[in-house]
């Protein structure tokens, strides 16, 4: 491995932020899906009056 050549360094860089972002998009996507909350179920009134039927 050419550890001493400063393209080496620079490309091994570009590619760990590339690496780290796509985990961090992975992780961050996977919390978003474990915290959802249950959906509730709403009433919709018009001006507090429950709709006629």
């Amino acid at each position: 491995m050419p550890t001493h050549d400063w393209q080496f360094w620079a490309v091994t860089g570009i590619a760990a932020l590339a690496i780290g972002f796509g985990l961090w998009r992975i992780l961050l996507a996977l919390r978003r899906s474990l915290s959802r909350k249950k959906e509730t179920s709403v009433t919709l009134t018009v001006e507090r009056d429950k709709p006629r039927e």
